[in-house]
């Protein structure tokens, strides 16, 4: 009984979430105002969402800042999006790590609302404003894998 108690409240949330989200999911187009945010159009772009309180992201931040000044030369444009509601908390979250490359800061949350990733991190991977692939949670060798990535986009 539990267990069919469970199923239909994540079956429910499933749906409405569905019906209520507006997540940006493979194939889809970035709109224009969240684009113009984060300053994203034609190529190929790398949406980095993290926040401050994501123990995963506290490991990968200093990788993707490792590999940040490569990713131009390459053709790839890396954004962050830190998605702490504390803007302070935020701000001392970058410096602590020492992130350099361009980040918007969320905090009135409305950039997160528009692709509403399931879990932090979250990567999502945009060609000329089009979704072409989506990372969510932690990711082993995260540097590794935005090189793949981008090898993969640029063919």
């Amino acid at each position: 009984m539990i267990a069919r108690s469970l199923l239909v409240t994540l079956a429910l949330g499933l749906s409405l979430t569905a019906v209520e989200g507006q997540a940006y999911q493979v194939g889809d187009t970035i709109d224009d105002t969240i684009a113009n945010q984060l300053q994203i159009s034609q190529g190929v772009a790398l949406v980095n969402f993290f926040a401050s309180w994501c123990v995963s992201c506290k490991k990968e931040q200093p990788l993707i800042q490792s590999i940040s000044a490569d990713l131009p030369q390459q053709g790839m444009r890396l954004v962050g999006v830190d998605t702490d509601e504390n803007l302070q908390e935020g701000l001392a979250f970058q410096k602590k790590l020492g992130l350099s490359y361009p980040i918007v800061n969320d905090e009135n949350q409305k950039i997160v609302a528009q692709f509403n990733p399931l879990g932090m991190p979250a990567f999502y991977f945009i060609q000329d404003r089009k979704v072409v692939k989506i990372h969510l949670g932690a990711v082993d060798h995260v540097d590794a894998m935005i090189a793949n990535e981008l090898k993969g986009m640029m063919k």
